[in-house]
């Protein structure tokens, strides 16, 4: 019986509830539901549709007072974050970014989400070696804020496992590495050796340029993450539109 704030921004709800299913959808409405009799409000929120999706999405948040050194943990997860998003604006423009978030939860202590509006048929080599530099920018962000003794932490494993199966993949499996060729090893025994030590020489070789690539970015575009880990810090969430508008403001000051 709880009516609808008619400020609420539809569009935007819709890019947020992309990908969930029906039984999720069901569950949003009933726990909007229940969070508007909790809060005593009149009306049903928009901040209130996104919490519960987010819940839904990528789990509860924490509670911060019983996490061991959050303030310098959300100071982290921020330039880790915002070397993700600037990295992904600049490098994936046609992968849409949703949010930006530090706000930690069960999943994670930040994230970024994107629209998965689009199906995607094939990704190139380009498309391919592009995540792979958006998947280090987060750790290789925080050891230019933090140094190295302080930016090599645990955070980064996920964003390692991801690069490291991806670019073993272009390798062995897709015959994207200009050295080794048009091979793929995916219908061999799993058990073979063919190709191991020339397979772990380019990937560390193609590691070497990801990661010279992601540093010069990251030096261009410095004032666009510093500015962004700010906005995280101060308000824990920054949508896609305001991306944007921060990384097309900083680069026109250069």
């Amino acid at each position: 019986k709880k009516r609808s704030d008619t400020s609420i921004d539809i569009d935007k709800v819709v890019r947020y509830v992309n990908g969930m299913n029906h039984d999720e959808l069901e569950r949003l409405i009933r726990e909007v539901s229940i969070h508007a009799i909790k809060k005593n409000s009149e009306v049903i929120k928009e901040e209130m549709i996104i919490e519960e999706i987010n819940i839904i999405k990528y789990g509860q948040k924490l509670d911060s007072k019983r996490m061991k050194n959050f303030d310098e943990e959300l100071k982290m997860t921020a330039y880790h974050e915002a070397g993700h998003a600037v990295l992904s604006f600049l490098l994936l423009p046609d992968v849409k970014i949703e949010q930006v978030t530090i706000t930690p939860r069960a999943g994670a202590l930040g994230f970024v989400s994107y629209n998965t509006d689009e199906i995607e048929t094939s990704t190139t080599k380009d498309d391919l070696c592009n995540n792979v530099c958006v998947l280090l920018a987060g750790r290789l962000v925080q050891i230019k804020a933090f140094g190295e003794s302080r930016g090599l932490d645990s955070g980064a494993m996920s964003d390692l496992e991801q690069a490291t199966a991806q670019v073993y993949i272009a390798i062995a499996m897709l015959g994207m590495d200009e050295e080794l060729g048009m091979i793929s090893l995916g219908a061999l025994d799993e058990k073979t050796d063919l190709f191991r030590d020339k397979i772990e020489e380019r990937i560390s070789d193609w590691f070497t340029r990801a990661k010279t690539k992601t540093e010069i970015l990251i030096d261009e575009h410095w004032s666009s993450i510093e500015t962004l880990s700010k906005k995280l810090i101060s308000e824990e969430v920054v949508e896609g539109e305001m991306l944007s508008n921060i990384i097309s403001k900083e680069n026109t000051k250069r």
